[in-house]
């Protein structure tokens, strides 16, 4: 026979809480600021995303349209 235990509770305290937050914050900070030096040093270039023409294929004249 299994045995049951008791569900652990979620609750955090609040110390334990705000410092998390606190070290989630500064590590998006850090990933920012890397990026930020990374473009500028030319290692990343964000581009626009290419969009899809977004034409259904029941369209009279679609080739036309494209061409």
């Amino acid at each position: 026979m299994p045995k049951i235990r008791k569900k652990t509770s979620k609750r955090v305290n609040l110390r334990t809480k705000y410092s998390v937050l606190k070290k989630v914050s500064q590590h998006h900070k850090k990933l920012r600021k890397q990026a930020k030096r990374m473009a500028s040093a030319g290692m990343i270039v964000n581009k626009p995303n290419k969009k899809d023409s977004a034409i259904p294929n029941s369209f009279p004249g679609k080739e036309e349209l494209i061409n």
